[in-house]
């Protein structure tokens, strides 16, 4: 996926938020032109902090049922390696996301199989790609899942770069910091497997 296309569904997936952020009387711009949310009344805050948290749950789930594919379909001892990896970490991932949404915002803990998707259309693009997946095995799986996790890894890059400048609750930010250099190195997995596949 070309970077445009990439930025494009980056802003896709937080242009609600933070349209909404800067309407709000009392916030103002950051340097780098986001809304600074800890100036925005507290519910707005919550919100948006609930919002976001509603976005990476379901790119986790999304990355777990990949992972959980490739440890039975992939061609390779390394692509099913990579699929165990994904999940462990997408997993880790969403528990500490469930565990400060129950103890900060009073989100539900649910089983994974329950999170509703907040874009539907994401959602069903997704669901259309692995259904693909599923028809393939061997080498051919391996370009198409790899192929899908350096795109989908990227955006889930930029979203949570995008968010931790953009929450107000250290809690949360303190969390996306401790994610995103596991998603960078599943990017960089992604990559250099799809590099000896192609």
């Amino acid at each position: 996926m070309e970077a445009r296309s990439i930025v494009v569904v980056v802003w896709m997936l937080l242009a609600p938020a933070l349209v909404a952020a800067q309407g709000v009387p009392g916030t103002r711009k950051s340097p780098a032109g986001w809304p600074a949310v800890a100036e925005v009344a507290n519910q707005n805050a919550l919100g948006y902090s609930r919002e976001v948290i509603a976005r990476i749950r379901q790119m986790n789930e999304i990355e777990l049922r990949a992972g959980e594919m490739a440890q039975v379909r992939a061609g390779t001892t390394e692509v099913r390696r990579y699929g165990r990896l994904l999940v462990a970490d997408h997993a880790g991932a969403d528990r500490g996301l469930v565990d400060y949404a129950a103890r900060k915002l009073g989100m539900q803990r649910g089983p994974r199989e329950e999170i509703p998707p907040f874009d539907r259309e994401l959602m069903a693009q997704h669901v259309a790609a692995t259904e693909r997946l599923a028809t393939l095995s061997g080498a051919e799986f391996d370009d198409a899942f790899l192929s899908m996790m350096v795109s989908d890894h990227q955006s889930a890059v930029s979203l949570l770069e995008t968010a931790r400048e953009t929450v107000d609750d250290p809690d949360l930010r303190t969390i996306f910091k401790k994610v995103l250099p596991i998603l960078r190195q599943d990017l960089w997995i992604a990559q250099t497997l799809l590099g000896d596949v192609g």
